[in-house]
């Protein structure tokens, strides 16, 4: 084959073509930094350096992921050495409350101080992290104002029942509590709309029961009554069991005056009464239920047994 010098000319321009190309790309990767711009500079490596790019993806996940488990995990190592030293606090103060040197005013003291260490505690049992709560297990967030947290005193057995209890009566009755001297309390603690609820949801008000005679619609058993009427729904039922009291002993004869009986601050004896040997008489017996309305007590004689 005979080579010409227009074959000559031809090879030299194309290789100068090429050379010009090559610099032009090699020029464009070192200004931008990137050895692939486009898919056709190289399909095959393209594939590789996808590859790459989800493995180094992948891996500042994992970094992430453990940058936050370092964080959860040195979060719920102070809360609990926080909560170890509230409760070594708790027994010293215990320890103290025990001591034969102590007075009630002293107690009280101590009560007050334990009582705010385990306000401490549930604050630190409610310890959160970038929203979240460390100590709620699967649980970390989704809470509403009617569950706040998922620590609160008064949780128990996974109800949670939110309301203020009211302040107990005292024995016997205050003037505030019972204006008109009768020894029944002038109201009972009626639980308004909203008061209570149970897993977020709201118990309706109390309605009057059928059994008592004085303050129905704030008995136990009303209440118990609302709280069953939606126990589908909070899967929380109530039940009211009724104290009944057995005297073992017979009675002795004496004389009962005013205060030497008094049942739910009611008064039983006004003026000194005489009660016979085994209350022949059923004086006793006659004085107590003649304050069943007053005090919801019934004196009942026990059943013989059949023979």
């Amino acid at each position: 084959m005979r080579i010409t010098t227009r074959m000559i000319y031809r090879n030299m321009q194309h290789d100068l073509n090429k050379l010009s190309s090559d610099t032009q790309t090699i020029n464009q990767q070192i200004s931008s930094g990137k050895q692939l711009s486009t898919i056709s500079d190289n399909p095959a490596g393209l594939v590789s350096a996808l590859g790459l790019r989800s493995e180094i993806a992948a891996i500042s996940q994992y970094q992430e992921n453990l940058a936050y488990g370092e964080t959860m995990v040195t979060a719920a190592e102070t809360a609990l050495t926080q909560m170890k030293d509230l409760l070594m606090q708790a027994d010293n103060l215990t320890l103290q409350a025990n001591n034969a040197t102590m007075n009630q005013a002293d107690r009280d003291i101590v009560a007050g101080e334990i009582n705010s260490l385990y306000e401490q505690a549930i604050a630190l049992a409610n310890t959160q992290i970038s929203g979240k709560y460390i100590f709620a297990g699967f649980r970390t967030s989704g809470y509403t104002e009617s569950e706040a947290t998922p620590f609160i005193a008064g949780l128990a057995d996974g109800y949670q029942v939110s309301g203020s209890p009211p302040a107990p009566l005292s024995l016997p009755l205050t003037a505030a509590e019972d204006a008109n001297g009768d020894g029944i309390p002038d109201q009972g603690y009626q639980l308004g709309a909203g008061e209570l609820s149970i897993n977020g949801i709201e118990i309706g008000q109390p309605q009057a029961d059928a059994d008592s005679t004085i303050l129905a619609d704030t008995s136990a058993t009303a209440k118990a009554a609302a709280i069953n009427a939606i126990s589908a729904a909070t899967g929380l039922s109530a039940t009211v069991t009724p104290a009944r009291i057995a005297n073992g002993q017979a009675v002795a004869a004496g004389t009962l005056a005013s205060n030497d009986l008094v049942i739910n601050g009611v008064d039983i004896f006004s003026s000194p009464t005489v009660i016979l040997d085994n209350d022949a008489d059923n004086t006793l017996i006659t004085a107590i239920n003649s304050q069943s309305g007053a005090t919801g007590v019934t004196y009942r004689l026990p059943t013989p047994a059949k023979q």
